[in-house]
């Protein structure tokens, strides 16, 4: 690794005041300097090049079985929603408190369902969509459905009291 060495520009004697000669000296004797330190750190650190690695055994062993050739992972692809691959086994459809009993007359209007997946662990796996349903009032305002109080994150409570247990 050798850094290529300052080529200090031609100046004229005529042009070299007392100063311009001490600075060239000094530049001069600085990388004099330079040099004799980068080789006596050379030096101390034995620098013999870049080391040589052999392959170790399971590379060879690797490069055996694929024929000449190192066997490649499949790079991974984009994640997914893994809820959408879930069978569902019941499905419970969650009216929002306060929605009035006549609230199509009053002008809401229903906009759909927003999906809760939880998982339970009975004997057999058992999954539950919560629809919490989903509506807007005439004058703006959004009124959504609630799960219920013991559904805390996307593992049932069996579930969790089997993993802790």
């Amino acid at each position: 690794m050798s850094k290529p060495t300052l080529k200090l520009p031609e100046i004229p004697e005529a042009e070299q005041t007392p100063l311009v000669q001490a600075l060239l000296r000094l530049i001069v004797e600085q990388q004099e300097r330079i040099e004799e330190l980068e080789a006596e750190v050379k030096r101390l650190k034995e620098l013999k090049g870049k080391p040589k690695l052999k392959p170790s055994r399971m590379d060879a062993e690797t490069d055996k079985a694929g024929e000449g050739g190192t066997e490649k992972k499949p790079k991974p692809g984009p994640k997914r929603a893994k809820t959408g691959e879930l069978e569902v086994h019941e499905e419970q459809k969650i009216v929002p408190e306060g929605l009035p009993v006549d609230a199509r007359e009053k002008g809401w209007r229903f906009k759909g369902y927003d999906d809760f997946v939880v998982q339970e662990l009975t004997i057999e796996a058992h999954t539950i969509r919560y629809r919490l349903e989903t509506w807007i009032g005439p004058d703006g305002q959004t009124l959504k459905g609630r799960l219920p109080i013991s559904v805390q994150g996307h593992d049932g409570a069996q579930l969790k009291s089997y993993v802790l247990y």
